[in-house]
């Protein structure tokens, strides 16, 4: 059997299906969805200023286009596969939304709940969600939490 005609859904050793476990598949989909997300984010904002390319010479320019090239390539095969990779940053939030809010701040000039920072994205593989996003919403300084009425009578 040459390589050309073996079939490609055996094991190497030709005599098992091949399998995996789906979940380990999508975890690691996940994980690479929100490190590329946080790599673009950075090169198309210039958000991070702590980078040791902050304050680069010029000849570092290229490098970064280059590297910011395979980002955008490795962005577009994971779109093109089925993966949405969501930040909600801006966006109004609502009870029930599948976000983990880390925290709620008072913020000057938010008018209702939103989400002021997208801290890890919501990952949807063929729309189905496989990492609920990690968010800390705003919420109008004139606001306050729901009192703690446990133990209350």
């Amino acid at each position: 059997m040459t390589a050309q005609n073996r079939d490609d859904s055996t094991s190497p050793r030709g005599s098992e299906p091949l399998t995996f476990d789906a979940s380990n598949l999508l975890r690691a989909m996940a994980q690479s969805a929100t490190g590329l997300w946080r790599a673009r984010r950075k090169l198309l904002t210039g958000r991070d200023d702590s980078s040791p390319y902050a304050s680069a010479a010029p000849q570092a320019a290229d490098l970064l286009a280059g590297v910011a090239r395979h980002i955008e390539s490795a962005w577009d095969a994971l779109l093109a596969a089925g993966v949405e990779v969501r930040d909600d940053t801006g966006k109004p939030y609502v009870s029930g939304m599948s976000l983990h809010v880390i925290a709620f701040q008072p913020t000057p000039g938010a008018r209702s709940e939103t989400v002021a920072e997208t801290v890890k994205p919501s990952i949807f593989y063929l729309g189905h969600l496989i990492q609920p996003g990690e968010v800390v919403g705003a919420i109008p300084t004139d606001s306050r939490p729901p009192a703690d009425t446990r133990g209350v009578p």
